[in-house]
């Protein structure tokens, strides 16, 4: 078993919980051909109730463009031109109501902006609804409906739904699980530099799910998320290299890569361990047991792998059962700690 292989479920359960929960939808969606429109003749256009002016005025005032940024006024030029049925507009105005920007937060008034904006075909729309049927914000939970609006965003060419579609196919999410139409989707997010993308299908190519296996596509897709600062491909590239899967055996390559991601993942395991996440404190633990990414501190190490053990993780068990059996050792704590290293 390798170490990508042993590391598999952390890093997609680790992926999932920091991925499907905080994306981030788009906003920065100029009207057509008013973008660079002079503030008097805008402003002229959004009074004889062109709804284009009226969405770009609203724009400007909700982002602080070329005029004092003002939720309020933002809503109501945003209103106007979503009553008019501009679907741009109703995407704007749902994200208000979803975040509660200048008025009362409303899930269920996103919700249905989100649905006039979505069913014209504005993509964002489409992506946003998915999400908030994916998570149940506003609406009652529904998987199938949640695939059905990412399937749309994601036929329109929109990376984020591309990827969510795709991960809804790992896990069988509203569909039967499905590996070859997962790579499919998850193909095309990478294809257009999404870095998590990116690293799930390296993934896919390491262990051969809905596509042959190739460890020189593993490490090709690896890097490209690792250029883009993506911690967990940074490590699995450094494993690569470690093990010589698709590139050239090199150590030195191996301890970079691996040191950058550990220098990353200390922050990220530090907040999920802290909120409890087992897998999370095992790897925090783990990390300041072999001094990667933080100095090599064993009262911390045994207090994440402590936590840890505590949740029934047999590595954690394992190693928590070495560190203390070395410390009673003395002289024999590096050998004791060897099986830290064999861990991965």
């Amino acid at each position: 078993m390798t170490i990508l292989s042993r590391r598999l479920p952390i890093f997609l359960g680790l992926l999932l919980w920091g991925t499907l929960s905080n994306h981030c939808l788009a906003e920065g969606i100029m009207s057509e051909g008013l973008a660079d429109l002079p503030l008097p003749e805008l402003q002229r256009r959004a009074q004889e109730e062109d709804a284009q002016a009226e969405d770009e005025l609203g724009y400007r005032y909700q982002r602080g463009c070329g005029v004092p940024q003002d939720n309020r006024i933002a809503l109501k030029w945003l209103v106007k031109a979503a009553n008019q049925g501009l679907a741009t507009a109703q995407y704007r105005l749902g994200n208000i109501y979803q975040q509660g920007l200048g008025v009362q937060k409303s899930p269920k008034e996103a919700i249905c902006w989100f649905r006039k904006s979505a069913e014209q075909g504005n993509v964002n729309a489409q992506l946003a609804l998915g999400r908030t049927y994916e998570h149940g914000q506003g609406v009652t939970k529904d998987l199938t409906m949640a695939h059905y609006w990412y399937e749309n965003a994601a036929k329109q060419g929109d990376a984020a739904a591309q990827f969510s579609l795709g991960l809804f196919y790992v896990e069988g999410l509203g569909v039967p699980q499905g590996p070859e139409a997962a790579a499919k989707w998850i193909l095309q997010a990478a294809q257009q530099g999404l870095p998590e993308a990116q690293y799930v299908l390296g993934i896919f190519y390491d262990k051969g799910i809905g596509i042959p296996q190739n460890s020189q596509q593993a490490a090709e897709w690896f890097r490209k998320a690792a250029e883009q600062q993506h911690a967990r491909a940074q490590f699995c590239l450094g494993c690569q290299y470690q093990l010589g899967l698709g590139v050239p055996k090199d150590a030195k390559m191996a301890a970079k890569w691996i040191q950058q991601a550990a220098q990353q993942a200390v922050e990220w395991y530090t907040k999920a361990a802290m909120q409890g996440y087992a897998d999370a404190q095992e790897e925090l633990g783990s990390l300041y047991l072999k001094g990667r990414g933080v100095p090599q501190d064993y009262t911390l190490a045994m207090k994440w792998l402590r936590q840890a053990a505590e949740k029934d993780l047999a590595l954690s068990q394992y190693l928590l059962g070495a560190v203390q059996k070395g410390t009673r050792c003395g002289s024999r704590y590096r050998i004791s700690l060897s099986v830290v290293y064999q861990s991965g």
